[in-house]
This record gives C-alpha cells, structure tokens and sequence, in this order.
C-alpha cells in the first residue's frame, strides 16, 4: 500500500513538473497480470530485455563478483549501456549477488529474475522437493527487496525425459508449491518459468505468466510453418488468456570459423552482418505477436562453459572450466558485445542495429492480418524518443501524442471496401529532433477478415498405433479438398526432424503417421493462403505425448 501510494504522489509531481524526469523514469511502479498483458502501474509493461551474466575472462559463473575490476565496475558499465541500448530490462538465470540488482535498479531497468532449480524433477522425492523449497525462498526474498523485479523464472528448460512418464498431477503439485513459495516470499511479482518446447506437455495452469525459450533455428520448422508459426503456436497452445513471455531467443554467432562438430552450429553466422540482420529479423517476428516481451540471448559473449555445453572436438575432462580462453564454439560467441581486445565489451554490429530498433518498437498493425474499418498502430517507445510521426497512405500525421509514457496509440480509419494495402510509415526523433528510425510496413483491410484455419490433433488405431490428422476448413468451416498442407515433425527426444506436403481428401483431412516412437513429437503443419495480393501462412502447432 505505501509503494502504491508513493507511486501516485510521484505521478501527480511529474504531471505538474515538479520532479525531474529522470527521478520518475527510475522509479518502478508495481507489476499486475491483467488478461494477457503485463502491467507497471496504469501502463502495459513491454519487457524489452538481454540476457545478461556478468562472467568475464578469469571468471566463472559460480565465482563470486569482485568489487574491482572485472567485477561490480564493469557491471555498473553494463548496465548502463543495456539501458542505452534501449533495452528495459535483464533477463537472469540465478542470483550470485543482490548488488546486479541494485545496479540495475540504479540504471532504471527491471529484473526477469532467474532462480536456478534442479532441472532433474523427481515429484516423489520429498527431500528434493524441500531443498527446492528452501532454495526458492531465500531467492525469492533476495529478489522481494528491491522494487525493479518485473518477474521471477523459478526454472530454466527441465528434463523433458525423466517427466514425461511421471503422474502430471504430481508434477502439477510439485510446480504449485514452488510458486506458491516464491509468491509468498516475493509477494506482488509474477511467478514463470522458461520452459522449452521439448517440455510442453508440462500444465500451464500453476504459472502466472507462460515464458518459452523459442530460437528460429532449433527446431527449425523453416519449411514448414517457419519462426512466426512455431512461436505463435506456442503461444496459442500453452498460454490461453495468459501473458506470453520468450525468455530467450536469437542466439546468432559469428565465431571465427565453424568446427565441423559443434553441438551449437546450427546458430552459426557468417559474419557479425549477418547476425545484426538476423536478430532484427527475429525481433520484428516476436514483436507483431502480442507478446508480453522477449529476452534476446545475450548481452555479452559466453565464457569458461562447462564440458556439457561445448563442442564435442574439445576434449575436457568432466566439470572442467577453462576461465581464460574463449574457445571457439558457437555458443561461446553469442554476445552483441565481444569481449576479444576489451573486458569492457566492443560492440559488434548487432548492437548499433539493436539500439536504435529498441527506441520503437512497432507492434501494431500486424502485416499479416486483415482489419476491417480501423488500422490500429501501436509503438512502444524507449527513453531516448521525443516525437513519432506517422504517414499512412500519404497522410502525414506529426507529433503523434503519446497514450502513455512509452506507447504511441493510434487509430486510422480506413475506407469500407473490397481488400486494400496501406501503407504505414513510422518516423521516431530524439530529444535533438535527430531521426533515429524511418520504418515502414504494410496494413491491409477488407470486409472479410476472416481466414482457413487448420487444427492438429492425433488418433490411435486399433493397435495403438498413433496418427496425427491434420484438418483443413474455409473462412465458414467448410472442408477444403485437395489442398496442399506442408507439415514438419519435430521429435524432441532424438532431436530429429523431417518434413514433407500431404494433400487433403474430400473432407478437407489428411492423416500423417507417426514418423518416430518419440514420447514427445512437436507437430506444425501451413496452408498457403492467398486473396488478391494479400498472401498469409495459416499455420497450426500441436504438442504430442503420449503417457
């Protein structure tokens, strides 16, 4: 209540002029879930984050931070420049000291707040289930001190393998007395945990926000129902009226040259080009789907990783850590920032690109929607952003006013009518009136914005044996015949993929057989559809496990 209420003491001084605005842009009003929206007060919070591990060279993650160099010095540094670069928040994985999160506060970016739990999850074992408790309540009160935390992840990516054959009620109440820990250590704060789709056949329901670690290239779905289907299938299939967060996504890495073994090749870029270009790729993708926000993976280079996570060409023995050499594997070189000739990080191209991308980020109208009547345009602003104009059909409108501190909300009314593209031109100025970024995209409308839709769902014969029917309708749920479906599988327990085209039957549906005896399979399936010029991937994601 006294947070509360200092909340709107402060908003009324800096309405009226009476407090800098620097005090008010540093100050964190609390967090609400609201449908499938994140809220900071009375405004939707977009999480705009990176990454972040503090590790230099000479250092391991589990090492304590030095308070000089290499330690909270350079952290301050970071986390200023993560906050010039546009990014609102850190997304973290555990908690090695509360003094990363005073500096962040400090530099007025909030928290996603790992808490590092054991990934191997035995729901019957009570005494795991009590250090899991105790582990994440001393977390969650570390965490309950300082006002910036946005969200708590109480898990990163468990082992899908030993669940999958557990009692789901039982792993449900396991999941249940963790969040009900940490909510009451760390009252106020959503409770997450960054799941992976290997593991989505866990229950939802015990998470106040649903959180997946999404990369465009694993799997990779490219040719079937690509980047946007798989995240928005995700989203469609796990997160029902619940906000969606991609705790980590990107992961682009130029290293110097490709070893022929690397367990993290498919991540690999030719050049830092390349990997800028990818990333803003991603981020435009993620941004158009109503999502809660996204953790790009990483702010700076990996370093001193464990034999576990390197490429199988070096030879190391079991837990060894080499904290001085950055070895040439492609999870090692992931960074926006390098960490070669400076410990203070040298910025590659993807972070010149990144920051001026952050400043707005236009997440309304979607290019691949249909409205009918009104155009919606929505911007979520960075610090850095003193005007936005807009020009829509050639329409020029300037200083568009802003719906909040960090939202452009605007509506244009287009003309009822048969199918129509418009153009929409979003122009960002800093507080020099500088241009920082002229970014277009099409908006189309027509009367009828209604779309195919496919459904995936799987049926056993009378041997067991497990089919997965894909089913093809009209925009009025008639059948569609003879059409063209591109379908990927994805089998998380071998890591294998494959794809193909079926053709539906008379009845708009096809049956796909299981390609594998995997427990878990990932299932996409796309329609090319296409009216007039306005073409759209319909595109469907199911989860299966069998139990």
């Amino acid at each position: 209540m006294f947070r509360r209420l200092c909340w709107g003491i402060l908003l009324v001084l800096f309405l009226g002029g009476l407090v800098s605005p620097l005090w008010a842009e540093n100050f964190f009003p609390p967090i609400s879930v609201r449908g499938d929206k994140i809220f900071a007060g009375e405004e939707e919070l977009l999480l705009v984050s990176v990454g972040y591990v503090y590790v230099r060279p000479g250092q391991g993650e589990q090492d304590p931070v030095p308070y000089k160099e290499f330690g909270y010095d350079l952290v301050d540094l970071d986390m200023k420049r993560i906050k010039e670069a546009g990014f609102n928040s850190i997304r973290t994985w555990h908690l090695p000291d509360k003094k990363l999160l005073e500096l962040a506060e400090k530099h007025g970016l909030w928290v996603v707040g790992g808490i590092w739990t054991n990934t191997r999850i035995d729901p019957m074992n009570e005494d795991q289930m009590e250090g899991e408790i105790a582990r994440v309540k001393t977390l969650a009160q570390e965490y309950a001190q300082f006002p910036n935390v946005a969200m708590l992840l109480i898990l990163n990516e468990p082992d899908y393998a030993g669940l999958i054959s557990q009692d789901p009620q039982k792993v449900k109440n396991y999941f249940d007395r963790l969040v009900e820990t940490a909510r009451s250590a760390c009252p106020g704060v959503p409770v997450s945990f960054s799941n992976w789709p290997n593991a989505g056949f866990i229950d939802s329901s015990s998470w106040d926000v649903i959180s997946f670690n999404l990369y465009a290239r694993m799997p990779k779905f490219e040719h079937s129902i690509g980047y946007r289907g798989y995240v928005d299938g995700m989203k469609k299939a796990k997160a029902a009226g619940k906000p969606f967060y991609v705790s980590e996504y990107g992961f682009y890495t130029p290293s110097p040259h490709l070893q022929s073994k690397d367990m993290f090749g498919f991540y690999y870029v030719e050049s830092p080009e390349k990997q800028a270009e990818l990333l803003l790729r991603d981020m435009d993708t993620l941004y158009q789907l109503s999502i809660a926000g996204g953790a790009l993976m990483s702010w700076i280079d990996n370093w001193a990783l464990t034999s576990e996570f390197s490429s199988p060409d070096i030879q190391r023995p079991p837990g060894w850590v080499d904290k001085n050499t950055h070895d040439n594997d492609c999870i090692e070189w992931s960074g926006i920032l390098s960490l070669d000739g400076d410990i203070r990080g040298v910025a590659r191209p993807a972070y010149t690109a990144l920051s001026r991308a952050n400043q707005a980020i236009l997440t309304e109208p979607d290019s691949e929607a249909l409205y009918s009547g009104e155009i919606p345009v929505s911007v979520y602003l960075g610090d850095k952003v003193s005007r936005v104009d807009l020009i829509i059909d050639g329409t020029d409108v300037k200083n568009v006013p802003k719906a909040s501190a960090h939202w452009i909300r605007y509506r244009y009314a287009a003309k009822e009518g048969e199918l129509k593209k418009h153009s929409i031109q979003v122009k960002v100025f800093d507080h020099d009136n500088h241009l920082i970024q002229d970014e277009d995209r099409s908006a189309w409308t027509a009367q009828d914005n209604q779309f195919p839709n496919i459904e995936i769902s799987s049926i056993k014969d009378e041997k067991g044996t497990a089919y997965f029917l894909l089913s093809l309708t009209d925009e009025k749920g008639k059948p569609i015949p003879e059409a063209a479906i591109s379908w990927g599988v994805f089998d998380a327990f071998n890591w294998q993929e494959r794809e193909g085209v079926i053709e539906t039957g008379p009845n708009g549906n096809c049956l796909l057989r299981r390609l594998s005896l995997s427990k878990v399979q990932l299932v996409g399936a796309r329609y090319d559809f296409q009216r007039g010029d306005f073409k759209k991937r319909i595109t469907g994601l199911y989860v299966y496990s069998y139990r």
